[in-house]
């Protein structure tokens, strides 16, 4: 491929070339080359263009590689690239993992952590804002691993990782994409042993504690999972991410079961704290109530029993007008 201002410059290449390997093949075949021309082109740039692209796309490997003689690859911004993964990750991007590929490197390695990354800017606790993970021009590998890390509503089960350290992941696993297209963009070694100083941020929000630089730990970055791999994450933050433990099944990172229990013992002792109170309120309210019925019948009682003092006599108490008289 190669461009030009005039047409004879195209025609000339079927005698001979400055590119020597290009030159030994025309003289081996002999007016056998076939030119295909395209344009006028409007521009340079658009010549530039079309010729990196037709270089990028029909350029051949293995054998076929010395029938193509083009040595300089063009612009790079124009060339064709895999999507979402370095060029040297291009192969990748047909090497699918399912189920038992991911058994596999669970058994090894242990519990794999999976994240959720999306193509949202996010504001970073190291680097401030970093971009999300966009499939035609990803971040660089240290603004992977941090989108990756942080941050995470893991407080709650950072107790029972520090307990049961064979339930802690040993891998996080970054993922961008929905079912059916998801792709792993990293996967780095997470730090088992350091959950107990694992920063926090606002509250129940966790950076995940790495344990290296790397994000290609079992050559898993840059491939596609398969649908009935199973893997779903929910629009909740909570949900943003899942474990995937060395038998092949998914989970959410429950909280440790103590945990639950005391909060059930604290929630029970609650209302029993309550119910108790509610019920000392209505026993204060009836004991009132007696009394007060009771003040109301003497009252009653004591007016309608004291006697007419029409002819000046004073009226007596109910014991004395109904008592024994005295002498």
């Amino acid at each position: 491929m190669g461009q030009g201002t005039h047409v004879e410059r195209a025609v000339s290449h079927q005698a001979g070339a400055s590119n020597s390997r290009f030159r030994e093949w025309l003289a081996k075949n002999e007016r056998q080359a076939q030119v295909e021309i395209i344009g006028p082109l409007g521009s340079k740039e658009m010549a530039d263009a079309v010729e990196t692209a037709l270089i990028s796309v029909c350029k051949p490997a293995g054998a076929l590689k010395d029938k193509f003689f083009n040595d300089h690859p063009g612009v790079g911004a124009f060339a064709f690239r895999p999507l979402g993964v370095p060029p040297e990750l291009a192969a990748r991007t047909t090497q699918p993992v399912g189920t038992e590929d991911l058994v596999k490197v669970a058994q090894e390695y242990g519990p794999l952590l999976f994240v959720r990354v999306n193509n949202k800017p996010a504001v970073n606790e190291t680097e401030g804002v970093v971009p999300g993970y966009d499939l035609a021009n990803p971040p660089t590998d240290q603004q992977i691993a941090h989108r990756m890390r942080e941050a995470w509503q893991l407080a709650s089960r950072i107790p029972g990782l520090i307990a049961n350290p064979d339930t802690s992941p040993a891998l996080l696993v970054g993922v961008t994409g929905g079912p059916g297209t998801q792709t792993i963009i990293g996967c780095a070694p997470i730090d088992r042993g350091g959950w107990n100083e694992a920063k926090r941020i606002d509250g129940n929000l966790v950076i995940v504690p790495l344990a290296g630089t790397t994000i290609d730990v079992a050559e898993l970055r840059g491939r596609p999972i398969l649908r009935d791999a199973g893997l779903r994450f929910d629009r909740a933050k909570y949900a943003h991410f899942r474990l995937f433990g060395p038998k092949g099944s998914w989970s959410r990172l429950a909280s440790p079961p103590t945990n639950r229990a005391v909060k059930y013992v604290d929630e029970l002792r609650h209302r029993f704290g309550c119910a108790l109170q509610i019920l000392g309120h209505i026993r204060r309210a009836n004991s009132q109530g007696r009394k007060s019925r009771r003040s109301t019948r003497r009252a009653a009682f004591s007016v309608r029993s004291r006697p007419q003092s029409g002819h000046g006599t004073r009226a007596r108490p109910l014991a004395a007008a109904v008592g024994p008289r005295a002498g």
